[in-house]
């Protein structure tokens, strides 16, 4: 994969600006910068060498969007003990770009919803395709919902109502009804505090739901339309059902009655999206390409069993892993999903989080969306439909009531994949029915979909796929869902759970001799062990890629504040001309200052651990609780201005992801 520059290491252009100006540079904007890294004095290569030997040892679990780019920007600003540890093989999280031998495929995240830091990134490296929005809908042919491509057909499960119409009636039929479902969700997103003051009663509380005003609004418009003939009703309405798959495929909930509309609202992004012409990995490595290429061990396939914390003891936190390592830290940012909260935070953290947190996970939304990529020996679709971006489709006969719909009915369409050939792809919402197909075998979901697409194809013979590719976002142990949805109460629940926790005094060891060490500036403080990130924890951009990476930004900025007093120190104990050296100098020299020597490998960190292990095992007093991780460090562990210490070498498995 190609490497790039980092044209958005610190956030949003807002954000890169503040940060290129002098320490004494006016803010903007306080509230946003507050905290920031305007706040800390940029240090020259003495004092960098010594803040290194001062900073605190910070250990990250998982090595997704919000994991790397805590990383980079706590790198950026000087603290260089820095460990990833990712319980997958592969750093990425759910941004999954999975090579071929004639292409990729996207198994995670593939587009950019809105204007945003990465948005903004990909765009000025010119790696984001046009998509032409300026041409109208035409007679079944889908233009307007680039989530699916910038193409497609709108197939019909039974054309024959509609085969005696002028083809102008249906075509101004799909116009109008689109550019109305739009309008309704953009007035979903205008007039939500007034929908939610209008229902007080708990018993209301589904009409203040997105699937509740998105019907009865389309009802309204449905009700102008009393003298038209019942198969362009039927044909609006099997539009209005295909768009309400397509936003479930977007929000990933299990019915768009567990959205509540506030929540919705929210969210900074929209179906409108760009794609991409690069993998969205490539699009990652914009913004934490100097967390990938610098000293920061990333440890794969380290799946974190436990964290215990327990502030009586000399290093309160330590972070047992499943294959019984043992890793301690002053600080730990964990950057899990939602999903696996949901399901491990009762064993994951000793002592067990604090029932306000614990309930904001279990009330908080978070769903699963699949996608099936299926490869065919040709583009058998290249002669009808040449050029086509895929087959949307469209239910005239619509089951009514509670009636049971096999899995493939929230199947939005099949798009054309453009990065690998003779492919197409399905998206597939609903967490019950996009999970129901994770227990298939291939073989029954290859028979499916192509029973489904010969169904709507009727003149076309839709051959076998030759092979099946699909996600198991659910399934997958470390993920177990795919993103965050607006549930009600959902920005409460993720404010409470964003809070830091788990407060210890910062205890340095000073004799009277050391008054004049910087150290002493962090004695006795203070200070939260764990911090939490996530897309799920970003207030506007949750569920997306630019969500993960700014809640990752946003605890490292709290870390950075917090060892505020401590740089200042360092800063304060140099002579005049190291002061004016560290003020003026640009951020990539004081960077590039570190020597080689100073970047030390994990297998040299490592030795070291051994040896701090070794040598202060006898005096170490903590005793692990009953069913302690195998190998757990049942003792007090090496200094903590050293980098994250471990108990044992790690295996051949743990490895070290590099371009």
């Amino acid at each position: 994969m190609p490497s790039y520059c980092n044209p958005c290491a610190g956030g949003c252009k807002k954000r890169q600006a503040s940060e290129t100006r002098g320490p004494d540079t006016k803010k903007v904007n306080s509230a946003e910068n507050a905290g920031s890294s305007t706040d800390v004095p940029r240090l020259s290569k003495d004092l960098l060498k010594e803040l290194n030997v001062l900073s605190p040892k910070i250990v990250i679990v998982g090595a997704g969007a919000a994991g790397m780019a805590a990383v980079q920007r706590l790198l950026e600003a000087g603290f260089n003990n820095v460990m990833v540890l990712e319980a997958q093989s592969y750093v990425g999280g759910r941004i999954c770009s999975q090579s071929l031998e004639n292409g990729y495929l996207e198994k995670g995240a593939q587009f950019l919803h809105g204007e945003n830091c990465l948005t903004s990134a990909v765009k000025e490296k010119g790696l984001a395709l046009a998509v032409n929005t300026d041409e109208p809908p035409k007679l079944e042919v889908h233009v307007a919902a680039k989530e699916h491509g910038p193409e497609g057909v709108f197939l019909l499960d039974d054309d024959s109502q509609l085969s005696e119409l002028p083809k102008d009636v249906i075509s101004e039929a799909l116009k109008e009804t689109y550019k109305t479902i739009n309008s309704i969700v953009d007035r979903c997103k205008q007039t939500a505090p007034e929908i939610a003051e209008r229902v007080q009663d708990v018993g209301e509380s589904r009409r203040t739901t997105l699937g509740h005003f998105l019907r009865t609004e389309f009802e309204q418009f449905m009700g102008t339309k009393d003298d038209e003939a019942t198969c362009v009703k039927a044909y609006r309405w099997a539009i209005f059902e295909w768009m309400m798959r397509v936003h479930l495929s977007d929000c990933a909930s299990r019915t768009l009655y567990d959205l509540s509309v506030m929540e919705y609202s929210k969210y900074a992004g929209s179906l409108e999206c760009t794609p991409l012409k690069v993998p969205m990995i490539d699009a990652l490595k914009l913004c934490v390409s100097r967390a990938l290429s610098e000293q920061a061990p990333i440890l794969l396939n380290k799946p974190v069993k436990q964290l215990r914390f327990d502030p009586s003891q000399p290093n309160p936190l330590v972070i047992f892993c499943e294959d019984g390592q043992a890793f301690v830290a002053d600080h730990c940012i964990v950057t899990c999903s939602l999903g696996f909260l949901k399901k491990n935070q009762a064993t994951f953290f000793l002592p067990p989080l604090p029932a306000e947190k614990a309930r904001a996970i279990e009330a908080a939304g978070f769903g699963t969306v699949n996608k099936i990529f299926l490869t065919f020996a040709e583009a058998w679709w290249n002669g009808r439909f040449e050029k086509t971006g895929g087959f949307q489709l469209l239910y005239m006969n619509e089951p009514k009531g509670s009636q049971q719909k096999p899995w493939y009915r929230q199947i939005v369409g099949f798009d054309v994949c453009n990065t690998n050939p003779n492919t197409l792809v399905a998206w597939i919402g609903g967490s019950e029915q996009a999970e129901a197909m994770e227990a298939m075998s291939d073989s029954d979901v290859a028979a499916d979909c192509q029973a489904l697409l010969q169904r709507f194809l009727k003149n076309v013979i839709v051959p076998p796929p030759i092979q099946v590719i699909r996600t198991a976002w659910a399934s997958n142990p470390y993920i177990l869902g795919a993103y965050s949805y607006s549930a009600v109460n959902q920005s409460e629940h993720m404010s409470v759970l964003q809070q830091p926790m788990w407060l210890y005094k910062k205890l340095s060891a000073m004799t009277p001799a050391d008054t004049n060490n910087p150290r002493r500036s962090m004695d006795g403080q203070q200070l939260p062990a764990l911090f939490f990130a996530g897309e799920a924890l970003d207030p506007t951009w949750f569920s997306t890629v630019p969500g993960a990476l700014e809640s990752g930004r946003r605890e490292a900025e709290r870390l950075i504040a917090l060892y505020k007093p401590l740089v200042n120190a360092v800063a304060g104990s140099a002579d005049a001309t190291a002061k004016q050296s560290l003020i003026t100098a640009p951020f990539e020299q004081r960077t590039s200052v570190q020597s080689q020597q100073e970047r030390r490998t994990l297998t040299q960190q490592n030795t070291e651990s051994n040896a701090y292990v070794s040598s202060e095992r006898k005096t170490l007093t903590a005793v692990p609780t009953e069913g302690a991780p195998k190998g757990s460090l049942s003792q007090a562990a090496p200094p903590r201005n050293s980098a994250p210490q471990t108990g044992t070498l790690p295996d051949q498995s743990s490895q070290r992801f590099s371009r």
